[in-house]
């Protein structure tokens, strides 16, 4: 279901991907939502964490959501995946870490202007092995904490998206 402020996934069935697919040019099979990213590394085909797919073939999912800034400043972001991800924040990519491969963490930061901004991740799992997909983010003067789009809800208004990129 639906949750107000969370992130929205198309998910595709895909059949021999090296990388990251151009989701746009797929037709989408279902829809999930989420809070956060937090999907443990496990061993597929079993059923996985994520509801209505089984993790036992390819598949991918199209993360995005908007989300509020209350501190401006830089935010910085590690992704781990099973296989390849991308975290975009307004355009800009944030992290990239494509391809086959075994759970790999990518790291990088944005400064964010307090006010609204943009989340697209997308993510494929080739469906032979381990299934992992996680988002931290660590907020100006914070400590490491997955991002949960709930501590980034919107304020009573919200202002215009502004943001300038490093990746490690």
């Amino acid at each position: 279901m639906p949750k107000p402020h969370g992130l929205c996934a198309d998910v595709y069935e895909l059949r021999d991907y090296g990388g990251l697919p151009d989701f746009r040019e797929l037709d989408p099979v279902g829809t999930l939502y989420a809070d956060y990213l937090l999907i443990p590394n496990q061993q597929s085909p079993r059923p996985c964490s994520l509801p209505g797919v089984t993790c036992d073939s390819s598949f991918g999912l199209d993360y995005h959501g908007a989300f509020w800034v209350r501190t401006p400043g830089e935010y910085q972001f590690e992704l781990t995946s099973d296989d390849g991800a991308v975290l975009q924040i307004d355009d800009t990519q944030v992290i990239k870490i494509d391809g086959k491969h075994p759970a790999v963490t990518g790291a990088g930061h944005i400064v964010l202007a307090a006010g609204r901004h943009t989340m697209h991740l997308p993510y494929f799992e080739d469906g032979l092995g381990l299934v992992m997909l996680e988002l931290w983010v660590r907020p100006p003067g914070g400590d490491w904490r997955v991002f949960n789009m709930q501590d980034f809800a919107p304020p009573s208004g919200d202002s215009q998206t502004n943001s300038q990129t490093t990746q490690n």
